[in-house]
């Protein structure tokens, strides 16, 4: 286990290679919704929003992959170029595990509807939120690696994905897991923990909401965790694509 303990370290010195584009994802991510929230955009559009974003961390993903399978004597310009196909691939990733969640809503909502709001929403929190913490990590360990060998050029196939994601499962999928348990764990739960202790303690003594650089702080924090995991799942992605190609070869 080696590489699992070297692997926050590896993806630590990714992510300060990349530092510039990741600030410009975090910066252009809030100016966007910020931009909505001014204009008072409503619900209709949070489907482009959301494409938007993906957009912007597929791109931050793109670039870490090439930072690591890619000299870096080489031509940036061919780089830009060639992002929409991993975008469209990460697209591709994001449409397996959401669909059967989005089947799961639409046949619960259907059949539970009538049995009041808080119930509803219980029966979906319980039934989905599984749902996606199975398919998640299945998916990109399974298929995942079609994005470095997108980047490299070589077993760019989804059936060549799914080969090496079965012979590399339990190695990808162990790293996965903790990987994100991690960033999990910082993100959610220290700092959104951390924010609601001392937003109870600003309601208690001062009997005020925190004020807005707090918060703005604890929210780049987040932005923060999130392209620190777009870096770690590269690593693991692109580690296990090239464990294959050795192990093949």
């Amino acid at each position: 286990m080696k590489f699992q303990r070297g692997m926050f370290a590896e993806s630590w010195h990714i992510l300060r290679r990349i530092m510039l584009y990741a600030a410009l994802v975090i910066v252009v991510e809030y100016l966007i919704l910020k931009i909505f929230a001014f204009f008072r955009i409503g619900s209709d559009y949070l489907v482009v929003v959301a494409c938007i974003r993906f957009l912007l961390w597929s791109f931050l993903a793109y670039v870490a992959h090439t930072e690591i399978l890619l000299p870096r004597e080489r031509d940036r310009a061919e780089d830009y170029l060639r992002f929409f196909g991993f975008a469209l691939r990460s697209f591709g990733l994001a449409f397996i595990v959401f669909l059967p969640v989005g089947v799961l809503f639409i046949v619960i909502y259907t059949a539970f509807q009538n049995r009041g709001d808080s119930h509803l929403q219980s029966l979906i929190l319980l039934v989905l939120v599984p749902t996606i913490l199975i398919l998640l990590p299945l998916t990109f360990c399974l298929l995942g690696t079609i994005l470095p060998a997108y980047v490299v050029g070589r077993g760019r196939g989804i059936r060549a994905a799914l080969s090496r994601g079965r012979r590399q499962l339990l190695w990808t999928l162990g790293r996965f897991v903790a990987a994100l348990g991690v960033v999990f764990l910082f993100s959610n739960v220290i700092v959104s923990g951390g924010l609601f202790v001392i937003q109870l303690i600003s309601d208690v003594v001062f009997g005020r909401d925190l004020p807005y650089p707090v918060l703005l702080f604890a929210a780049l924090v987040k932005s923060a965790a999130q392209a620190y995991a777009v870096a770690l799942v590269a690593v693991i992605l692109s580690r296990a694509y090239l464990r294959d190609s050795v192990a093949s070869s």
